[in-house]
């Protein structure tokens, strides 16, 4: 005895999350074609699942204000942001960078929120780090306080200097 199968249109449900895929995601002009057959109703759940599944594998857009990727700081160094300096390090077995942010006279872990927000040009001159260092009293770089007379002159160590 053979079944009847049988084909029920696309689902409220389906039509909605896919309009929401479209509004996350890259397509492509026939991936648009695919969209209007469905938005015309005459697409089945099986051709809208298929069709989940395809917008799903698809890029998300890119966000508005969001720095690309070849823009984005990716090395160690001191970075300010909108007034907030980061120090971007890494880690002990040098395979990956994190972020610290300065908080007072201290830096405080902050992970790898930097990577989607820091970008090269945030990058600080020497000039601004002795600032930065004179305002708070210790080496911006490295935190240490300053006791020799001429770092203190400089607000910057010698080693820190070179490394800025």
């Amino acid at each position: 005895m053979g079944t009847a199968t049988t084909t029920r249109p696309v689902s409220a449900a389906q039509v909605g999350f896919i309009n929401s895929l479209i509004e996350q995601r890259e397509l492509s002009e026939e991936i648009w074609a695919a969209v209007v057959e469905v938005q015309s109703g005459e697409m089945t759940t099986r051709q809208a699942s298929a069709l989940i599944d395809v917008l799903k594998s698809l890029p998300y857009k890119a966000k508005a204000g969001a720095v690309a990727e070849d823009d984005l700081a990716e090395e160690a160094g001191i970075y300010e942001v909108d007034g907030v300096v980061f120090q971007i390090k890494a880690n002990r077995s040098k395979t990956n960078l994190y972020a610290m942010k300065l908080v007072g006279t201290e830096y405080v872990y902050v992970g790898a929120i930097y990577k989607a927000k820091i970008k090269k040009t945030d990058r600080i001159t020497v000039d601004r780090a002795i600032e930065l260092s004179g305002l708070i009293g210790q080496c911006i770089r490295c935190s240490r306080v300053l006791t020799a007379e001429k770092s203190v002159r400089q607000a910057m160590g010698p080693v820190c200097v070179k490394k800025i």
